[in-house]
């Protein structure tokens, strides 16, 4: 679904996000390891594919001036 508040990010950042969050040695090494489920309106929600073969889902709030719709 597209929105004005949809934070996406670049493959770049998603892979820095995942060392963080999980380490480097589970950072992923191909380049399909990330499918936006595109459900939602105000975040982003992607599925993550890690190195080791886990699924884990990332989600990412609007930047920190958008306003929240009523």
């Amino acid at each position: 679904m597209e929105s004005s508040t949809k934070n996406r990010q670049s493959v770049a950042t998603l892979l820095a996000m995942i060392e963080r969050a999980y380490g480097a040695d589970l950072v992923p090494v191909d380049d399909d390891f990330a499918t936006e489920l595109g459900h939602g309106w105000f975040n982003v929600a992607s599925r993550l594919r890690l190195r080791d073969g886990r699924d884990v889902v990332m989600k990412i709030a609007p930047p920190g001036a958008t306003r929240s719709p009523r």
